[in-house]
């Protein structure tokens, strides 16, 4: 499912997927994606903790 969603080939938008035990915790889509991954860890910052990220961009030192 993270795959699935992040994957979108959209040249504009970012995508940002959070997942924790098969379940989704965080999904955000922004033109930047550093708010694009601000915004799904924002949705459940404790489910986060420790869970995958999947993303339709490259991770900067900013991300990371």
């Amino acid at each position: 499912m993270a795959w699935h969603t992040a994957r979108n080939d959209n040249r504009v938008r970012r995508n940002s997927v959070i997942i924790k035990h098969a379940n989704p915790c965080g999904v955000s889509e922004n033109k930047v994606p550093l708010i694009s991954f601000k915004n799904a860890y924002a949705s459940d910052p404790v489910s986060s903790f420790g869970g995958v990220i999947a993303c339709n961009y490259k991770i900067n030192k900013k991300i990371a």
